[in-house]
C-alpha cells in the first residue's frame, strides 16, 4: 500500500487541482465583479419590470441538472468505491482460505493496485458534494441579491464542479494504469 506521504501527496495534488481551476475561472472572469445566474436579472436587459422579472426564474431547472448530474457522478463514485472494498474483502478472505492446490492472492498487491484510485475518488466525491451545497446556498443568496453572486464565489462554485469531475475520471484512469502496471499476485 503506498506510504503515507503517498497519500499526502495526492491530497495536494487534488488541492492544487482546486487552487488551479479557481484562479482559472477567476481569471476568465475578469471585467465583472458579480454575474446574473438568471439572464433577466442583469441591468443591461431589463425589459420587465422587477415583480415580474421575479416570477420567470430560468436558472432554476439549471440547477437541477447541475445537482443530477453531481449526484450521478458522486453515486457512481460511492458505488466503485464499494466494488473496490469489496474486493479487497474477497481478496483477504481468499488469501485465507485457499486450497493447496491454488495459489493465494497477496493482499499487499491488491491494496496497491486500489490505493490510487480510491483516493481520487473519495476527494472527487468530497468535491462535488461541496459544490451542490455552495451551488444551492449561492443561488438562495442570489434570489435575495442578484449582486451577491460575486466573482470570488463564482471561481469558487465552477472550481469545486470542474475539480470533482477532474478527480472522478483522474480515479478510473488510475485505476486503469494500475490495472495495467501493477502485477496482482
Amino acid at each position: 500500500m503506498p506510504t503515507v506521504g503517498c497519500r499526502v501527496g495526492l491530497g495536494a495534488a487534488s488541492a492544487v487541482i482546486v487552487l488551479l481551476a479557481f484562479c482559472f475561472y477567476y481569471a476568465i472572469s475578469l471585467g465583472s465583479n458579480y454575474f446574473f445566474m438568471d439572464v433577466q436579472d442583469d441591468p443591461a436587459k431589463k425589459e420587465l419590470p422587477e415583480p415580474l422579472n421575479r416570477r420567470n426564474r430560468n436558472f432554476e431547472p439549471l440547477l437541477e441538472r447541475f445537482n443530477d448530474v453531481a449526484k450521478t457522478i458522486v453515486g457512481l463514485a460511492a458505488a466503485s468505491l464499494t466494488v473496490f472494498s469489496a474486493y479487497v474483502g474477497y481478496a483477504a478472505t481468499a488469501s485465507r482460505n485457499v486450497s493447496p492446490s491454488a495459489k493465494p492472492v497477496d493482499l499487499y498487491s491488491v491494496q496497491q493496485a486500489l490505493a490510487f484510485p480510491i483516493v481520487w475518488l473519495l476527494f472527487s466525491i468530497f468535491y462535488l458534494v461541496f459544490f451542490m451545497a455552495l451551488l444551492t446556498a449561492r443561488y438562495e443568496a442570489y434570489l435575495h441579491s442578484p449582486k451577491s453572486y460575486t466573482r470570488p464565489w463564482y471561481a469558487t462554485v465552477l472550481g469545486l464542479g470542474m475539480s470533482g469531475l477532474l478527480c472522478f475520471v483522474l480515479g478510473f484512469v488510475a485505476l486503469g494504469c494500475s490495472m495495467l502496471f501493477t502485477r496482482i499476485n
